[in-house]
């Protein structure tokens, strides 16, 4: 039976893509039969304790004075030791980028057990905006004198990732695009890696809202009936293409003057305008089940990252049957693909263009019921077919018995 050590930072988890993750993990690794304790860090705890469940026992370690447990090995190392004992059917899941001191140090207290880094994301991506292309040129001239600060992180922590890619036993990624990059500029050899993209199970009682459902739904919400609602969901920053959906919705309402964006993330934007305030309702970070609601009631999905891995909301959208408007960013396009499951807006070396770009196609979408509707039935399969949890439990069974 394999002992499975999960690595978990509670205070971003809660709000982001890996706590979906490590919720869908959980189930998965329960299915298989393997013994699995969460590594909770920054847990709502004054001292460390340990908890046990039926399905699952939780070592809580409380907030370090920066908030950075991997820079304190030593000591997590000091507690780990109390109680794990180093054997080959121990499995470490690390799941946050610039772990690699703690990597090493555990590499050489627990010498028998595996690792297993899963890439949620890149520290380059957000400061390059997923240009893989500037990435290589960068690292291509790390050895001219430095004098920026960006480019200094991005070499940093490049390095530190590979340095976690090099110590861990296996690496999976969770987008083809995540899988060639490793493979081809990394150089890493391809039998450590795994391609698993995520899996969701599917939500209990889901079913297509009806249109007297929606109805009644937005006049809960104060809907009007006549208006087409867009949802964007996450978080409202720049590298997840809002300033860039701003832009558009400026543009696309000259068309379609009942659209409607609805923003459920945070924080409220810098980049908000008022001169669109009129058109956009911003729910901020809501639960679950509101969530859901909304995905049943909006007329298109929008995803305009210029970097994702495996994107949940993506997922999500899919599941509920949304026709998407996505980008060609890294990760996403290996998600949404144009005339299938998304119209696709094409990011390209101007902020302007691909602003217009997101327009045309969300004006595209609203403006064909065909379009439309072949959208949704190619979203809903490619969930199917792609994304059911099914898929991420066989595949992460193969990973865990092959070590």
């Amino acid at each position: 039976m394999k002992n499975v050590y999960i690595v978990n930072e509670c205070l971003s988890s809660a709000k982001n893509g890996i706590g979906t993750y490590l919720n869908e993990l959980l189930y998965c690794l329960q299915a298989i039969g393997a013994e699995v304790c969460l590594l909770t860090f920054n847990a709502d705890c004054k001292e460390f304790n340990i908890t046990y469940s039926n399905k699952r026992t939780e070592m809580n370690f409380p907030c370090f004075p920066d908030g950075d447990f991997g820079q304190h090995p030593a000591v997590v190392n000091r507690f780990l030791q109390l109680h794990i004992t180093d054997g080959q059917d121990n499995v470490f899941f690390f799941n946050y980028s610039l772990s690699d001191k703690l990597m090493l140090t555990l590499r050489r207290t627990f010498p028998l057990s595996k690792q297993i880094y899963v890439i949620h994301d890149f520290s380059w991506t957000g400061v390059l905006l997923g240009n893989i292309r500037r990435l290589k040129q960068i690292m291509a001239e790390r050895k001219e004198p430095e004098n920026d600060r960006r480019r200094e992180f991005v070499v940093n922590t490049w390095l530190r990732e590979q340095q976690m890619m090099n110590i861990a036993d296996k690496v999976v990624c969770l987008s083809k695009g995540t899988y060639q990059i490793l493979k081809e500029t990394c150089l890493i050899d391809e039998r450590k890696l795994a391609l698993i993209p995520n899996g969701l199970r599917k939500h209990k009682g889901i079913r297509p809202g009806s249109n007297e459902d929606k109805e009644r739904w937005r006049e809960q919400l104060l809907i009007a009936k006549d208006k087409k609602i867009a949802l964007f969901v996450g978080r409202t920053s720049k590298e997840k293409g809002f300033n860039a959906l701003l832009d558009a919705i400026r543009i696309a309402i000259k068309s379609c003057p009942d659209l409607q964006l609805v923003v459920a993330g945070s924080p409220l934007p810098s980049c908000f305008s008022q001169e669109i305030a009129s058109v956009i309702t911003y729910t901020g970070h809501i639960g679950k089940q509101e969530l859901i609601r909304w995905y049943q009631l909006s007329d298109i999905g929008i995803i305009p990252s210029y970097s994702e891995q495996c994107s949940y909301v993506g997922i999500e959208m899919m599941m509920y049957g949304l026709p998407v408007v996505a980008s060609d960013g890294l990760g996403v396009r290996d998600m949404f693909h144009e005339g299938e499951n998304a119209a696709i807006a094409r990011i390209g070396p101007s902020s302007k263009a691909y602003g217009n770009r997101l327009a045309e196609a969300i004006v595209r979408v609203l403006a064909s019921k065909e379009l439309s509707d072949k959208l949704r039935q190619g979203a809903r399969r490619e969930y199917e077919q792609r994304y059911h949890i099914k898929y991420m439990r066989q595949k992460y069974k193969e990973l865990i018995m092959s070590l």
